[in-house]
């Protein structure tokens, strides 16, 4: 079998019938689609069951345990030489995948530089323009961390003991850099058929201040494995990841209250060495925000908290 779709599925009844009729509306056959039912506590299992019937799909029951245990439970399950994880409020396009998988050659990674944001009423075509053959090459591009935008060859995730981070948030900030500098070959795909949905609900878009302590596990992870695995010469191309990582963190604590602030405070200097990350950032105002932190020993998080109002109160 070439393609195994993973979909986990949590609370998602609105939009689960629209993801897998797009992912059975195809003029391809060597495929299977895995939906992990990771506890959900609305009706979006009964829904898809009412609406849609095909041998195709493989339902998978666990207890609710988040995302990640839920994606490494499908790929336990996959039977095909590559895997595509796809979140069960997005979508594809019609009459797509006999096109990827012939696109696919043996390849560690397959890479989407086109995608929709998609809401409720528009779609907007978002493009990079990335063109590497190797993951080194691609970790130094514009690139999304989400794990829809890639098709893994299972053989290359097993290979390399790679898996999604349990209990964490934002677990696609972790398991995307590693795999991506681990890929010895990597292709692109440039059409647009993956619908990323906005959807207001999502734990994303949900204030919860274990997404800030999460990201700063995330952040002291990637720079172990920068440190022990990454080479100089790429170390601070590949770094932007943690400089990323660093400012969503910064981000969300603008959301919480003076505890999570002092705690992020007290994770930085703790860790002097992520300061050398923002310092070689990809964006010029993340990598002046870390000079002055670094150079003139301002608390990071006052400092970008002043640089917050700045941008957002100050221009309004």
């Amino acid at each position: 079998m070439t393609l195994s779709i993973i979909v986990p599925v949590y609370n998602t009844e609105k939009y689960i019938v629209r993801c897998i009729d797009s992912l059975l509306r195809q003029d391809f056959d060597d495929y299977e689609v895995i939906l992990v039912n990771d506890g959900t506590t609305d009706r979006a299992l009964e829904t898809l069951q009412e609406h849609v019937d095909s041998d195709k799909i493989i339902i998978r029951n666990q207890e609710h345990g988040g995302q990640s245990l839920a994606r490494n439970e499908g790929m336990k399950m996959a039977g095909g030489d590559y895997v595509w994880f796809i979140d069960s409020d997005d979508w594809v396009e019609e009459n797509c995948l006999k096109e990827i998988c012939a696109s696919l050659d043996g390849c560690d990674i397959l890479y989407f530089n086109q995608y929709y944001e998609s809401g409720d009423s528009a779609d907007s075509a978002v493009i990079k323009e990335n063109n590497a053959n190797t993951g080194k090459e691609l970790c130094k591009q514009d690139v999304m961390v989400g794990p829809p935008f890639y098709i893994y060859r299972r053989a290359f995730l097993i290979e390399r003991g790679l898996s999604f981070a349990e209990g964490l948030f934002h677990e696609d900030n972790l398991f995307t850099p590693i795999a991506l500098y681990n890929a010895r070959s990597v292709k692109p795909y440039n059409k647009p058929v993956y619908h990323k949905y906005t959807n207001p609900s999502s734990t994303t878009r949900t204030l919860n201040p274990k997404r800030c302590y999460d990201l700063m596990v995330i952040a002291e992870r990637l720079s172990r494995f920068a440190n022990d695995w990454v080479s100089e010469n790429d170390r601070w191309a590949w770094g932007h990841f943690i400089a990323d990582t660093m400012n969503g963190a910064l981000a969300l604590s603008q959301q919480c209250d003076k505890s999570v602030k002092n705690d992020l405070e007290a994770f930085f200097r703790s860790h002097p060495e992520l300061f050398d990350y923002l310092c070689h950032a990809r964006k010029i105002p993340t990598r002046i925000m870390g000079l002055l932190a670094k150079n003139l020993h301002i608390p990071l998080v006052r400092l970008y908290g002043l640089l917050y109002i700045i941008r957002y109160q100050v221009n309004r």
